[in-house]
């Protein structure tokens, strides 16, 4: 959260850039895979999904969207809440607002909104800080531009644009030859070491969905501690500070 709010916007509304972690759960389901077998997962799925993104961009630019289409619906959501605020104009030849959000129950019973913003349209300012944040405008710009006329477009960011977009997934990846046809020589006697099999009986049990402990990577050796537990009042080896068999439990 620090970094949301010093950061002056370069993060995008990005909590965190631990890209890996992200990578890693489209990919649990290779966790169980022998490495090459993963490998291939690995690439064919990024095949996949390149493809994927790459056609949808593409045939959106040929429907005449400007946006994508998850920018469309939250451009959508956010003009139906901006047509309840209540906007009052202090100095609309420097774009200075006063907006008011609509209260409203929620689910449970409890009221929110009722929320009171300022904001300075030509000096990119709203205190909400979701426009600085995800640079793209916020209920509270989109109400005061409907208040003076203006088009809302004007101050979202580029990064929403389709023709940004085709320019992260353009670029293709070319099939993989078949392996007899490879003019680079193999590794020296890689037949010795013969097929890899996932050993299913190292998989870790599975216990009831919603509880702590699901996991579906192959447990190896290195999982299994050998560690002697040690209790941290008594200093005697075999159980824990918690355990019953502790001299000193209850005192």
């Amino acid at each position: 959260m620090w970094t949301m709010s010093h950061d002056g916007g370069y993060r995008y509304g990005q909590a965190t850039t631990n890209m890996i972690e992200s990578f890693n759960g489209l990919l649990r389901s290779a966790r169980f895979l022998p490495v090459t077998s993963m490998i291939e997962y690995i690439y064919y799925r990024s095949v996949k999904l390149v493809a994927e993104r790459r056609t949808q961009t593409l045939s959106d630019l040929q429907d005449g969207h400007t946006y994508c289409k998850k920018s469309r619906e939250l451009f959508e959501k956010i003009e139906e809440k901006a047509s309840a605020h209540k906007v009052i104009p202090y100095n609309e030849q420097k774009g200075v607002f006063e907006v008011i959000t609509a209260r409203y129950r929620t689910t449970n019973g409890f009221w929110k909104g009722g929320n009171k913003h300022t904001l300075n349209l030509f000096q990119g300012f709203c205190s909400c800080g979701k426009w600085s944040r995800h640079h793209s405008p916020c209920s509270h710009i989109v109400a005061a531009c409907l208040v003076c006329n203006l088009d809302r477009k004007q101050y979202i960011e580029g990064y929403h644009n389709l023709t940004i977009l085709y320019e992260m997934w353009k670029y293709e990846f070319y099939p993989l030859p078949n392996q007899a046809y490879w003019t680079f020589p193999l590794a020296y006697n890689w037949e010795m070491y013969g097929t890899l099999i996932a050993d299913e009986n190292l998989r870790k049990n599975r216990k009831k969905r919603g509880q702590r402990g699901q996991s579906q990577r192959i447990r190896t050796e290195m999982d299994n501690s050998q560690r002697v537990k040690t209790c941290g009042r008594c200093g005697q080896e075999g159980h824990t500070r918690r355990s019953r068999r502790c001299p000193h439990h209850g005192h």
